[in-house]
């Protein structure tokens, strides 16, 4: 670590995932809890002064008591920045096919809802604002190669499957290893780049920053598309200001934690 901190390394993200060593194995993690956070301690040691943690949420016979205990225990480490992620099963995976089948029981819905909402306060309480639907972080952290995406900048991927942004066309690295360095050797990365429509670029922008606490800026979505977003999504909005689940203030519509809590389904059903 104290070579990455020489070659200018100045922020560091660890994914610890959780410090159940039943749940590591039950995610096929590699490591322990134990390893984890002697993995951080020893990021201290050398002189990581911004460290991220990456946890997770809803996993088989988690209950709501356990996460807030986990993310007790995580804050009083004093990272610098949390994320935390719910966990998703993604099919063809071993924990999708074991869920199908019976064999493993996840949180039912309000008790996710309960560890979302209820370990949001509490981090916010310690201090961690959340800036992003699964991000928080301690005053001065928000990770800005995180903002980057949420706010549409440039990005650069770098690898096998990497995806890459650049002046509003997109690129997306082969996943097979050897094709990938076929294309390196060959000078070819990037050259499929294909231009992202008006229609993708707008749908984007709602998407992406709904995500964060800052919200939509209504006057740029207007800028951007010619378009009253109000006008587009009049009775939906109504319906997500009734149920408490979005909020309009300074030119920005935002999602309350509730609303991010659903964020999948209101992003479904908006028109961009």
């Amino acid at each position: 670590m104290a070579s990455l901190l020489r070659y200018g390394v100045n922020r560091l993200s660890l994914g610890v995932q959780s410090l159940s060593d039943e749940d590591l194995r039950l995610l096929g993690r590699p490591h322990d809890a134990g390893q984890a956070l002697a993995a951080y301690a020893l990021a201290r040691r050398v002189g990581f002064a911004n460290i991220g943690l990456d946890l997770m949420w809803g996993l088989p016979g988690q209950r709501e008591a356990q996460w807030l205990e986990e993310l007790k225990t995580v804050v009083g480490l004093r990272p610098e920045h949390l994320s935390c992620y719910g966990l998703t099963l993604e099919p063809g995976t071993p924990l999708a096919e074991e869920a199908a089948a019976g064999r493993l029981e996840l949180p039912e819905e309000g008790e996710q809802g309960r560890m979302y909402v209820h370990g949001a306060e509490y981090l916010e309480a310690q201090g961690y604002l959340q800036y992003e639907i699964s991000n928080f972080a301690r005053m001065g952290y928000v990770s800005r190669h995180n903002s980057g995406y949420w706010e549409g900048r440039d990005y650069l991927g770098l690898g096998p499957a990497a995806v890459s942004t650049l002046a509003g066309r997109r690129h997306e690295n082969p996943s097979d290893i050897r094709a990938w360095a076929a294309e390196v050797k060959a000078g070819t990365c990037g050259q499929g780049a294909v231009a992202l429509t008006p229609a993708e670029k707008a749908r984007e922008m709602v998407m992406l920053a709904l995500r964060t606490a800052k919200g939509l800026r209504l006057a740029a979505y207007r800028k951007a598309t010619g378009r009253d977003f109000f006008k587009d999504n009049e009775g939906l909005i109504t319906a997500l200001r009734q149920n408490e689940l979005i909020r309009i203030s300074d030119g920005h519509l935002r999602l309350t934690k509730n609303g991010f809590l659903v964020s999948n389904v209101i992003l479904e059903r908006l028109s961009f």
